[in-house]
């Protein structure tokens, strides 16, 4: 889905927002890793031990946040001084 906010955490953390979807933390890897485990294309291994023709990725997700979205209703109360009657 497409995100609507990323934000760098540091340390290779990046928070990806989003208004639609779930949100994730995910973690910017130096290395490739391959996106699947299972070695189903049937290729020959490259000396690192990987697959040429696997699929890799840079990206790894750390966490998931559940959306709760979309909120269509809420109340805003004003939060100014407690001793006054409305």
């Amino acid at each position: 889905s497409v995100s609507s906010a990323l934000v760098y955490l540091g340390n290779g953390m990046v928070f990806v927002g989003s208004q639609f979807a779930n949100s994730q933390l995910v973690q910017i890897l130096d290395n490739p890793v391959p996106v699947s485990a299972v070695n189903s294309s049937g290729g020959e291994e490259s000396e690192d031990g990987m697959n040429p023709l696997e699929e890799t990725t840079y990206l790894q997700t750390l966490e998931e946040y559940t959306n709760l979205g979309p909120i269509v209703d809420f109340d805003l109360r004003p939060t100014g001084d407690e001793s006054k009657d409305d």
